[in-house]
């Protein structure tokens, strides 16, 4: 299993960097502007995804490490932001 996350450049999103083990907050995901292309994937790893009207925050819950690969998710969106 590939062991980051990541997004493509140019396409206008922005992904955040938060510290480890922390719980993302509407704030924190406005206020960060550490910007990232990849983050990695393993638990207790936040994030935010910022894109126009949207934005997400996100911490890693749990990754398989293997078949089948999976990693968990606790996500929250924020719309009209």
């Amino acid at each position: 299993m590939n062991d980051i996350f990541g997004i493509g450049a140019g396409n206008g999103n922005k992904m955040l960097n938060l510290p480890d083990g922390t719980t993302p907050t509407y704030q924190q995901c406005a206020d960060d502007t550490l910007f990232e292309n990849q983050v990695s994937a393993k638990p207790g790893v936040a994030f935010c995804l910022v894109e126009a009207g949207k934005m997400v925050g996100v911490t890693v819950a749990s990754v398989s490490s293997t078949q089948p690969y999976y990693a968990a998710l606790h996500v929250t969106v924020w719309q009209n932001s």
